[in-house]
């Protein structure tokens, strides 16, 4: 599969294995702004849906009810398909687009540097928990959202 915007594409993130993408200008000549997220139907090659932002976008996670963007210091989570904002959390400085989600379990870096916040929307629950003493490098999580592991910059 090949499709050519004519323009940057910085971010791409697909819904399961359906048409509809995520999109986020890139960094040269980039086809959209790199503060909005761009809905994407391939199949009616057309827009469906945007969400503009505050800041750059550095992550982007979609499921079929939630769709995450990722900014340097916070993390947005909409509703999907109707994009109203359920959740939304200041981080730690993320340069990486820090971000897992599985199921109903959200995983962030914290406020702090080296804490992890675990967020479980169907509990109504959020947990913060200092993990290292360095700024997070990388963060997993399992496909049922029962194991997360983690780096930092220092190992």
């Amino acid at each position: 599969f090949i499709k050519n915007f004519g323009k940057g594409i910085g971010i791409t993130e697909m819904l399961n294995q359906t048409n509809i993408l995520a999109l986020v200008g890139g960094p040269n000549d980039p086809m959209f702004p790199e503060d909005k997220v761009i809905l994407w139907d391939d199949v009616q090659d057309k827009q469906v849906g945007e969400i503009t932002t505050s800041g750059t976008i550095l992550g982007v996670r979609l499921d079929k009810t939630r769709l995450v963007i990722v900014l340097e210091n916070k993390v947005n989570v909409y509703k999907f398909p109707d994009l109203q904002l359920e959740f939304s959390r200041p981080t730690f400085m993320n340069p990486r687009g820090l971000v897992c989600f599985s199921g109903d379990i959200l995983v962030i870096p914290g406020e702090e540097k080296g804490t992890l916040t675990i967020v479980n929307f169907k509990a109504g629950e959020t947990l913060t928990k200092r993990v290292h003493k360095h700024t997070l490098a990388i963060i997993s999580i399992s496909e049922d959202g029962s194991i997360v592991a983690t780096a930092s910059t220092s190992g």
